[in-house]
C-alpha cells in the first residue's frame, strides 16, 4: 500500500487488527525485512511496516534525512491512517 502526502509517497503494509505495532527497518533495508514477523504478529496486533523515505517503495526526495525526518514520516503515516492512540514501535 502507499500513502500520498503533498510531494511524498510512503510505502507500507497494514495487517491485522488491535493495538498498533509499527515496524521500522534499518539502513539499507526496507519493509520487506519484516514480512514474516508482520504475518506472524497480525493475529495479536495491527502490524504496520513502513518503508522510510529513500527506501523500498517510498519516494527519495532531496535530503538531508535525519531520525527526526523519519519520525515525522511515521507520525504522518499514523495520522493519515487515523491512528491517534499509543502505538508500539
Amino acid at each position: 500500500m502507499k500513502i500520498h502526502s503533498g510531494t511524498l509517497t510512503l510505502g507500507y503494509d497494514d495487517h491485522g487488527s488491535g493495538r498498533p505495532l509499527v515496524l521500522v527497518h534499518g539502513y539499507p533495508h526496507n519493509r520487506s525485512l519484516w514480512a514474516e514477523q508482520s504475518q506472524a504478529l497480525s493475529d495479536a496486533a495491527r502490524v504496520l511496516a513502513v518503508d522510510l523515505r529513500g527506501h523500498g517503495e517510498s519516494d527519495a526526495p532531496d535530503g538531508p534525512y535525519s531520525m527526526d525526518v523519519f519520525a515525522d514520516d511515521c507520525a504522518h503515516l499514523l495520522d493519515v491512517l487515523g491512528i491517534h492512540q499509543p502505538v508500539v514501535f
